[in-house]
């Protein structure tokens, strides 16, 4: 898998939101796996990083995370899941849920479960 483009590094040592977000951009499917898990964590029920990921690189890192939703197939399983998660914890954000819904994360979420038989990759 070729890297995705979360690449922005820059940000304060107070926050990890940025440099998940390039980790995210790996093109080693155990660290992608690991990275999108971590940042679907960061994400969860705190409003700060939520904001802090939706504002990186302009907004673009909102629709590189809704590739990661799209690409890969039952292969990429936990990378899409855990990318999916994360959609989902920025969309506790009214003002990000409506973004996130104008740049098409809802048909990319709901659209992994093509892949997969019974929700199982079967």
């Amino acid at each position: 898998m070729s890297q995705v483009g979360l690449t922005d590094c820059t940000g304060d040592a107070k926050s990890l939101v940025p440099l998940l977000c390039c980790l995210c951009g790996s093109d080693q499917a155990q660290v992608l796996d690991k990275a999108t898990c971590l940042l679907a964590n960061a994400l969860y029920f705190h409003e700060g990083n939520r904001r802090r990921f939706a504002s990186l690189q302009g907004g673009e890192a909102m629709i590189r995370l809704i590739e990661l939703v799209r690409r890969g197939g039952i292969e990429r399983w936990e990378t899409r899941s855990n990318a999916a998660r994360a959609i989902g914890a920025l969309a506790y954000n009214d003002e990000l849920a409506v973004r996130l819904g104008k740049f098409g994360a809802v048909h990319a979420t709901t659209s992994i479960l093509a892949d997969f038989v019974d929700g199982a990759g079967e």
